[in-house]
C-alpha cells in the first residue's frame, strides 16, 4: 500500500468517525472506527445496547452513499458504555452484493422473512419476522385453517438452525388464521435450552 493510499485510508476513518457520531449522537451513541485485519473496525457504545439490526443497515446505507473505495470489509461491534467486551458483532463486505441467504444469517430480518416464505410457501404458510434485542417474533398465517402449531414450531427451529442464527436469545412463534383478528397460539422457543440440530 503506498503513502497516499494510507493518507486516504485514514482521512476517510476520521471522517466516517465524524459522520457517524453526528448522526447517532441524539440516539445516545457514540462510535470509534479503526482499521485492522484489513477491514473497517466500528465500535458503537451506548448506555443500552446498540441495535444491532437498525445500526447495521444504517452503517451500511452511509458507508455506500459515501462511495467509499480504500477498504471492502466492515465489522461492526455494539456493546455497553464501559463495557470491556462487545454484546454484538456483524460483518460485511462494502462492495459485493450479498444474496438474501447471507442475509438472513447475519440476522436480517426482511432477508429472514424472505427466506422463511421460500420454505413455508409449499406448506400454504405465508411467514412475517421482526427482530429486537435478540428476541426474534415469527408471525405465521394460513387461509383456511391455523398453522399446525407443533409442525410450525419445529418448522422454525429448523430453520434458524439452518439459518445458524445462534446469537438469538429466544424465538416467540404465532398461528394465526388469516384474516383474523387475533393469533390463535402461540409457543415461545428459548434456543439455549436445546442442542442444535442438524
Amino acid at each position: 500500500m503506498t503513502d497516499d493510499q494510507e493518507v486516504a485510508k485514514q482521512r476517510d476513518i476520521e471522517a466516517i468517525a465524524n459522520l457517524l457520531n453526528t448522526q447517532l449522537q441524539s440516539q445516545g451513541v457514540t462510535v470509534q472506527t479503526t482499521f485492522t485485519d484489513n477491514c473497517l473496525a466500528i465500535m458503537l457504545e451506548s448506555s443500552q445496547v446498540p441495535n444491532s439490526e437498525v445500526l447495521v443497515e444504517f452503517i451500511r446505507q452511509e458507508l455506500t452513499n459515501l462511495n467509499v473505495e480504500s477498504f471492502d470489509q466492515v465489522r461492526v461491534f455494539g456493546r455497553l458504555k464501559n463495557d470491556i467486551f462487545p454484546s454484538w458483532k456483524q460483518e460485511f463486505n462494502l462492495h459485493k452484493q450479498q444474496t438474501v441467504l447471507e442475509l438472513a444469517k447475519q440476522g436480517d430480518s426482511q432477508a429472514i422473512t424472505e427466506v422463511f416464505n421460500f420454505l413455508l410457501n409449499p406448506h400454504n404458510i405465508n411467514a412475517k419476522v421482526m427482530s429486537k434485542n435478540g428476541y426474534l417474533y415469527v408471525v405465521l398465517q394460513a387461509e383456511g385453517k391455523v398453522p399446525n402449531q407443533q409442525q410450525s414450531v419445529s418448522y422454525v427451529r429448523k430453520l434458524i438452525n439452518h439459518l445458524e442464527l445462534f446469537s438469538l436469545k429466544r424465538v416467540q412463534v404465532y398461528g394465526w388464521l388469516k384474516g383474523a383478528g387475533s393469533h390463535a397460539w402461540t409457543q415461545q422457543i428459548d434456543l439455549t435450552e436445546f442442542p442444535t440440530e442438524s
